[in-house]
């Protein structure tokens, strides 16, 4: 007989009982497994990974069950011997150690003994109980001869007894002691189980009491061992009997049928089982499969209505007996979401069916449905998460078996089978070949099946075929003609269903080419072309999906073989995606069971992959199940990877380049990282070896690409991208932006015109075009593409074109119009970041500068994974570090410039005031002070700034230092300069701009063919920094003083440097004017007078 321990008990909560279930029947195992006289189990080994506040139940129970082995092997313990190597149990095992110091067990007391003894009155204080019911179990004397212990559980004991009227061996369970409080509950079970008169139901034969009042009843002792040993010993290739595998699976399924009509019978006749499971499932040597433990048992108290059938109505009840709302009950690896989350009280028969169904797994895959690496995190999941599908487990599963499993499991009651006997059935036309309800199988398996079964009929059908062939050919022509109006019609009806099918197909890829086309445009493209909103590509992705749940209905009656299966296959890929993205997106425990649910999806349809497994593993470990993670990370290394699986892993290295966490250099910078687009571009790179015609990762390569400068390369894939279809705009307008972004304005315009000439509402074509016009300064037809991007309707509009009219208006010194466009972007899209800095200077240009600060902290709150503490001064620093890189690309006028240098000092020096102290900070403040043109407090900043310096910022800090020093033409001075100059380069001797300073100094000192060897230096190492071409510049011009020989060509030198310098400041549109740098550096006064250096000092002549 199976111990009831397994049962969740009202005094236990259900992960708790399910616990010792596990734990204590490892430990019988081991007792059993003991040979007298050599070592027992050690309590102090099963212990190891139980949680604290469940420690102290299990200590007692594996404590109990030492004591009854002991005793039974004739050891005689004691409750000192426990107490000592455990002092947690002092004073609590009075109970086990009652009546007498060689009895652990006290046998129902009017039972004899098998040793001719009476058994011994428990020395046991009861609490007193009176009842008044309709029902009292009466006493029974000697009828019952007890021969031993047989096995303890959470209410009551089971021991193994002869029946001396009868001669017969029974079992016979009787209430525990300390369990009186459950006597209710028990006299309940007692009764149900016996008014369940069937061959699969364990037969009660007696109820009753013992002196001590104390009830019992007896049972049909089952020589057999439990499903769930024969499962396990199934999946780890064994058999008893010696069988080949198929005939044990096979058998194991008959079982499962067998167990099936036992539960229908007791719902027939109104009962709840509640508690279906492999350990409560007797199988005997002769083919008899009962279930047992009826202890959770809901008697609902209306049977079905069938003649001579009453429903079971036990006649002994109480008002304690009523399941509790809220309550949990059952065995958590198995249980029905409606249990696990706390709706006993609603438990039906689609209840014990999904049981069946989580049986019906075990069987097929040997592992329990629900595994957490805790208690609490297997009711979590069983509330929350599909198993994994049993194919995805064992894919030698047969697909209609499967599909029946499934859908007895399925996580609504109204998509179970009806009742367990549909289930029976379903599986008895599996185990006869026929097909399942469940699993709609495709037309050649159904058309082999028939000839099969009907191949006799088929022979002897022939021949009278030929007979009634001539009669039949009359009879079908008019037969023909009556039905000819009739077959038209339904030809029409499925035709106009067909194509509508089709049109819903081509809705599906449209939603599916949007949802990839919107999630490689979220990887900026450069400083110009930013990212799009992730939210269109997640809306899209929703959308296809819903599509695809309306279409797969759709197509099951129609003769589209070949657009089902491309949907499917599609279908597959749009899942894993989705799945994978969601996973990045919300990689917590909310989410995690609907990307599971998609997963298995997926595998249904395609069957499972590594970036299936890679998925899964992560969703596992958001719920906290490291255990099944590992389980599916070397499912993923031991998988061949196919394009998608390379695919789907480019596509996390390129979402997570751009997370806050992953980004380098500057945290201030938009940049998404390098080294994790490289990584990007290499995985789709291998995925097109193995699929060189995937337009998608040609076309996401591109973008990747683009994001990390390499424009040439990223021309070639989108090329690619036209080449595979040249009808879709998709390829055209990625590719018309790529050209439009390395100057070639003219072939990128023509790619986005061929886009609007494929499909005139493209709006991606439209904005691409926009941007083009804004960076060629083409303000009108800029203003006319963005306008039409933001046309009605509103799921078509793309929010960007708001954003980039902003930029553009805020060029123009529109700052009112700029302003009301990041208003617009910011509404509609919170998340779009560059809105917050662009809208922070339109704030600071019309002098609002408290909300301009208010958007800086928003960027970069934004830009870190966890946001700024408003008193943290840090924050105050990084707004001044913003404020000092963005300033001088705004164009302000000198006034204005000022302003807003003041402004970031404030906001420095009081980060400082504050605490706050970093090599970073310090250079930066040194870099304002030296902008305003307080050289000495630069010098002392950067002096703090260098001691902890990197040598990186050190290399900067030393450069600056001595472009301040340059200033003073005293000696002293000088060789400052020059050995900060000589420092810098000794740490990174490629700095352009160190061997520009160097190379004025040496000037300065007269040392011209030194001087001209570091202006070499520095123009072979930078000669596209306006910066460092100003600084040569100045070399120059200050050598045509000491030359004077060769000044005119010193001077002329100087003047192409400078002249080239204003090219690239204009070409680029950042950092401060080199017009207004020409004007004021008293380095270039020699050059006064010259009229082309006078049309520099006024912006002509470049």
């Amino acid at each position: 007989m199976p111990d009831s321990r397994a049962t969740v008990d009202v005094p236990l909560p259900p992960a708790l009982a399910q616990l010792l279930n596990d734990v204590c029947d490892r430990f019988e195992a081991a007792w059993k497994a003991t040979i007298k006289d050599k070592p027992a189990p050690r309590i102090e080994e099963y212990l190891a990974d139980t949680p604290g506040p469940e420690l102290a139940v299990l200590l007692r129970h594996l404590v109990l069950l030492d004591i009854d082995y002991r005793r039974l092997r004739g050891d005689r313990p004691t409750a000192l011997e426990y107490e000592a190597r455990f002092s947690s149990l002092s004073g609590r095992l009075a109970d086990a150690f009652a009546g007498s110091p060689s009895e652990g067990h006290s046998a129902p007391s009017t039972l004899s003994r098998g040793d001719g003894g009476a058994a011994p009155e428990p020395a046991v204080e009861h609490e007193t109980t009176v009842y008044s019911l309709p029902f009292e179990p009466q006493l029974r004397s000697q009828r019952y001869l007890i021969q031993q212990f047989h096995a303890r559980g959470g209410v009551g004991e089971i021991w193994l007894a002869t029946d001396k009227e009868i001669g017969r061996q029974v079992a016979l369970k009787c209430l525990r002691a300390e369990r009186e409080a459950q006597r209710d509950r028990f006299l309940v079970e007692a009764q149900i189980t016996g008014q369940l008169e069937h061959p699969g139901i364990v037969p009660v034969h007696d109820l009753g009491v013992d002196e001590a009042g104390r009830p019992f009843y007896v049972m049909s002792f089952i020589h057999g061992r439990t499903l769930k040993e024969v499962i396990e010993e199934y999946h780890a290739g064994g058999s008893a009997s010696g069988e080949p595998r198929e005939v044990q699976g096979r058998g194991l399924l008959e079982v499962f049928v067998k167990v099936c009509h036992a539960v229908a019978y007791a719902h027939h006749r109104g009962v709840i089982h509640r508690d279906l499971k492999p350990d409560n499932v007797m199988l005997g040597p002769f083919g008899q499969a009962l279930v047992v433990d009826w202890g959770m048992a809901k008697a609902r108290g209306q049977a079905e209505p069938t003649a001579g059938t009453a429903p079971v109505q036990p006649t002994y009840s109480s008002g304690s007996l009523e399941t509790q709302a809220g309550a949990i009950l059952g065995s958590p690896a198995y249980m029905a979401p409606e249990a696990a989350e706390g709706r006993a009280d609603e438990a039906d028969e689609r209840t014990d069916v999904y049981l069946l169904g989580a049986t019906l797994y075990h069987i097929l895959t040997g592992r329990l449905p629900h595994r957490g690496g805790s208690l609490e995190k297997t009711l979590k999941l069983a509330r929350t998460v599909s198993p994994p599908s049993p194919r995805r487990l064992k894919a030698d599963i047969p697909r209609a078996l499967e599909a029946v499993c499934l859908k007895a499991m399925a996580r609504r009651k109204q998509d179970r089978y009806g009742s367990a006997l549909e289930l029976a059935k379903d599986m008895e036309r599996y185990l006869a070949g026929a097909p399942v309800s469940a699993y709609r199988e495709p037309l050649l398996i159904r058309a082999g099946r028939w000839c099969k079964q009907h191949r006799r009929a088929l022979g002897r059908s022939l021949t009278a075929a030929l007979v009634l062939a001539a009669a039949l050919v009359g009879a079908a022509l008019v037969h023909d003609a009556w039905n000819t109006a009739e077959a038209k019609g339904r030809e029409a009806d499925e035709l106009r269903r067909c194509a509508k099918a089709r049109d819903d197909l081509e809705m599906f890829r449209r939603l599916a080419e949007e949802r990839q086309f919107y999630a490689a445009v979220t990887t900026p493209a450069g400083d110009s072309a930013l990212s799009y909103d992730s939210g269109r590509s997640r809306t899209a992705g929703r959308e296809a999906v819903a599509v695809a749940d309306r279409l797969t209905e759709e197509m099951k009656p129609l003769p589209l073989p070949a657009e089902r299966a491309s949907l499917d296959r599609e279908l597959h890929d749009l899942l894993l995606l989705t799945a994978q993205a969601q996973s990045q997106q919300s990689p917590g425990s909310e989410a995690a069971p609907e990307i599971l649910e998609r997963l298995d999806r997926a595998a249904a349809l395609g069957g499972p992959s590594r970036g299936c497994y890679r998925v899964r593993a992560r969703c596992h470990r958001a719920l906290g199940d490291e255990n099944m993670a590992a389980e599916e990370d070397r499912a993923a290394a031991a998988a061949t990877p196919t394009a998608l699986d390379h695919f789907l892993e480019a596509e996390e290295y390129r979402t997570r380049a751009g997370a806050p966490a992953e980004t380098t250099g500057d945290d201030l910078a938009w940049r998404p990282n390098p080294e994790l687009l490289r990584k990007a571009v290499a995985e789709y790179q291998l995925a097109l070896r193995l699929k060189p015609d995937d337009f998608w990762c040609h076309l996401q390569m591109g973008r990747c690409c683009l994001s990390l400068g390499q424009g040439p390369e990223a021309v070639a894939a989108l090329g690619a991208c036209v080449a595979l279809r040249p009808k879709a705009p998709w390829g055209y307008s990625a590719r018309g932006l790529a050209l439009g972004l390395i100057k070639r304005y003219a072939d990128g315009e023509a790619d986005l015109d061929k886009a609007l000439l494929l499909d005139p509402q493209f709006r991606p074509a439209l904005l691409h075009r926009g941007i083009l016009a804004w960076l060629q300064r083409k303000d009108e037809q800029a203003l006319a593409d963005f306008a039409k991007v933001l046309e009605p309707p509103e799921d078509g509009r793309l929010i960007e074109a708001a954003y980039y009219r902003g930029q553009l208006r805020l060029q123009r010194k529109e700052y009112p119009e700029a302003l009301k466009d990041f208003d617009r972007v910011v509404k509609e899209n919170a998340g779009f970041r560059p809105a917050y800095l662009s809208r922070a200077q339109a704030q600071f240009l019309r002098g609002d500068n408290a909300r301009g600060l208010a958007d800086l902290t928003t960027f970069l709150d934004m830009g870190l994974p966890e946001p700024f503490d408003p008193k943290d001064p840090k924050l105050l620093a990084q707004r001044g570090r913003l404020l000092l890189q963005v300033v001088p690309q705004w164009g302000l006028s000198p006034d204005e410039y000022k302003a807003v240098l003041e402004l970031t000092r404030d906001e420095l020096e009081t980060a400082r005031r504050m605490g706050y102290r970093s090599p970073e900070l310090f250079d930066d403040l040194g870099s304002v002070r030296q902008r305003l043109g307080q050289w000495d407090e630069a010098l002392a900043a950067y002096e703090q700034s260098l001691p902890a310096a990197p040598p990186n910022l050190a290399v900067k800090v030393r450069t600056k230092r001595g472009w301040i020093y340059t200033l003073s033409l005293k000696t002293h001075e000088l060789d400052k300069a020059r050995d900060d100059f000589a420092e810098a380069l000794r740490l990174d001797p490629s700095h352009a701009d160190a061997h520009a300073g160097l190379g004025y100094v040496l000037a300065l000192q007269k040392s011209p063919g030194e001087a001209q060897v570091e202006a070499a230096e520095a123009l072979f190492h930078e000669a596209d920094d306006y910066l460092v071409l100003h600084n040569v510049a100045c070399i120059y011009a200050e050598l045509s003083q000491i030359e004077k020989g060769r000044a005119e060509q010193h001077q002329n030198m100087a003047m192409d440097l400078l002249r080239r310098a204003v090219q690239v400041w204009r070409r680029d549109g950042v950092g401060p004017s080199e017009i207004d740098a020409i004007r004021w550096d008293p380095s270039l006064q020699v050059l006064r007078g010259r009229p082309d250096f006078e049309k520099l000092r006024r912006g002509e002549g470049e």
